[in-house]
């Protein structure tokens, strides 16, 4: 079903209301994931985001919202600090609330090369992705190379709407997500629709290059294939349209790149980002009318899964995660995400939901009860998986968790407030929010309005 169609049918809706449709059998599941905490790792801050290290499937790289990235052995059961903190511009990215690291992408030669890649936040609120050469699993802070920095809005806005998800193409490109630098329920149509910004967008640039020798801030070159948005636009812009997309990775094994979008009043999205793409904010929040005007040049794709969350009052703050590929069956091949604020919860932990994909359209979703063999999972940051196929989760109480067992129902859960992109429809009835415990003490949290 197309936004168009969406908008027309809305208009005639009266406000809150779903559109709906029977979803088909077996489209929907539930099913239970088995957690067990990782213990002794002295996270400082929390996790919120890793990759495995290629060639050594018992070690992952773990980054802290505080910058500090750890190398985890979980066959050896030891930790090393790979980087104590991501300092820029002579600032820790943890020295504040609405600053901080936010992803961390390894570059294709890492095993030879040692480098890798932050992406985050600064203190004046501007995105930065910086570059370190490692050796040994540990890194030389000196080497520390900017990459590129987008400014945040010039007109005053809170700039709290950062993204920062980065990844790796087939062709050793980086992709960037990058938010709309507003606030919280801005109600503002901000710079997403326009393509002469790099702001609300996904970008693809050549790290190693340099098109820029003039400005410091940006060190990179612009890949052939980058589509073109027309005259004037940024020549990174691989897709457009989006609102906050902290989350958000390639997929290498399955070529599927799916972005989830916080929305800002009502409802979550996932899109499957595809070149030239426009995720329609702020013209749509998800698969419904916005109040920003839409470029005229790029018309709108629809989100391949979103849910609706105004209507029960219940607030919702989509978590994306990653292409799962390893032991547990149930989840092989599913993109997996959650929810910070715990939108959907079955039981008492937070919700974890699965997509499988067919043809670039969701086929099946299951959404997992969390259930921890000790400790609490609380809000869900990030999630991270191993090269031996362990999968972990990240709360911002500093916890990880690992999946033990993955089981999937055999009863099509009965359901309101998911759609597909088919414009299917259900609604988890029977599902609850519940209150989250505060986070221990000495721990930050970053502010809630930038996850907003």
């Amino acid at each position: 079903m197309t936004k168009r169609l969406v908008r027309g049918a809305l208009r005639g809706a009266a406000a809150g209301t779903m559109l709906t449709a029977c979803l088909s059998a077996g489209a929907a599941q539930a099913g239970r994931l088995d957690l067990a905490p990782v213990a002794g790792l002295d996270v400082e801050s929390f996790v919120i985001d890793a990759v495995a290290l290629p060639g050594q499937p018992d070690r992952i790289a773990m980054l802290e919202y505080s910058g500090r990235v750890l190398v985890v052995d979980r066959a050896a059961g030891t930790t090393q600090v790979m980087l104590e903190a991501a300092v820029v511009d002579g600032v820790d990215l943890g020295a504040s609330s609405a600053s901080g690291a936010f992803s961390i992408a390894l570059a294709p030669d890492f095993a030879d090369s040692g480098r890798f890649y932050l992406s985050g936040a600064t203190v004046d609120r501007r995105n930065v992705v910086v570059e370190y050469a490692s050796s040994g699993l540990v890194a030389d802070p000196a080497s520390q190379r900017r990459v590129a920095t987008i400014e945040a809005r010039p007109d005053g806005r809170p700039g709290l709407h950062y993204g920062g998800a980065i990844s790796f193409d087939d062709a050793g490109m980086l992709f960037l997500t990058t938010g709309d630098s507003n606030g919280a329920f801005a109600g503002d149509a901000g710079p997403s629709q326009d393509v002469t910004s790099r702001l609300g967008k996904v970008l693809r640039i050549d790290p190693r290059g340099d098109a820029y020798p003039d400005d410091p801030a940006n060190n990179y070159a612009i890949p052939a294939g980058n589509p073109d948005f027309g005259p004037g636009a940024d020549p990174a812009l691989w897709a457009i349209g989006l609102r906050n997309p902290f989350k958000g990775k390639h997929d290498p094994l399955s070529g599927l790149f799916p972005v989830a979008d916080v929305g800002e009043n009502a409802r979550e999205e996932v899109n499957l980002i595809a070149p030239g793409g426009n995720y329609g904010w702020a013209a749509f929040e998800g698969s419904a009318p916005g109040a920003g005007d839409l470029n005229p040049e790029v018309p709108p794709l629809d989100p391949v899964f979103e849910y609706v969350w105004a209507d029960s009052g219940a607030r919702a703050s989509i978590t994306g995660g990653l292409v799962y590929h390893g032991p547990l069956a149930a989840l092989d091949g599913r993109y997996l995400f959650s929810d910070l604020l715990g939108w959907g919860a079955i039981g008492e932990g937070p919700p974890v939901w699965s997509l499988a994909f067919e043809g670039g359209a969701v086929s099946a979703a299951t959404l997992w009860e969390t259930v921890e063999r000790s400790g609490a999972l609380s809000r869900t940051v990030g999630f991270g998986q191993d090269g031996a196929g362990r999968l972990y989760l990240f709360d911002q109480d500093g916890d990880v968790f690992e999946v033990a067992s993955a089981l999937a129902a055999p009863v099509p859960l009965p359901a309101a407030g998911l759609t597909l992109a088919t414009g299917l429809s259900a609604g988890l009835g029977l599902l609850a929010l519940r209150r989250r415990r505060p986070a221990p003490a000495g721990r930050r949290r970053p502010s809630a309005s930038a996850r907003r």
